[in-house]
């Protein structure tokens, strides 16, 4: 997960996408290799993905979680916090 983390921050502060499909199979191996710990290594990912502004993978990451725990109220809360922000991004005046 250190080598995912350190691809997502590349990958945020260089503005370039091209190496998330390596974060995500990075992910996809650590959740099939550590199963006991999916749901925290689904949190991690979700957040690390959503610090860095890649909503839509933080999105498919959190859904995801919500399938496997549908009871997970803290994935459900932050799921629709972005949906939130995403549907009413062009109402919010930001500043430059």
């Amino acid at each position: 997960l250190e080598e995912v983390a350190q691809i997502l921050n590349a990958s945020y502060l260089h503005g370039d996408d091209h190496e998330l499909l390596d974060a995500w199979k990075g992910y996809v191996q650590s959740c099939a290799q550590h199963e006991a710990q999916r749901s925290d290594i689904q949190w991690w990912m979700a957040k690390q993905y959503a610090q860095r502004g890649f909503f839509a993978d933080a999105a498919e990451v959190l859904t995801e979680m919500i399938a496997h725990q549908p009871d997970n109220l803290e994935a459900r809360y932050v799921l629709a916090e972005m949906r939130w922000w995403r549907d009413h991004a062009d109402c919010i005046a930001w500043l430059a």
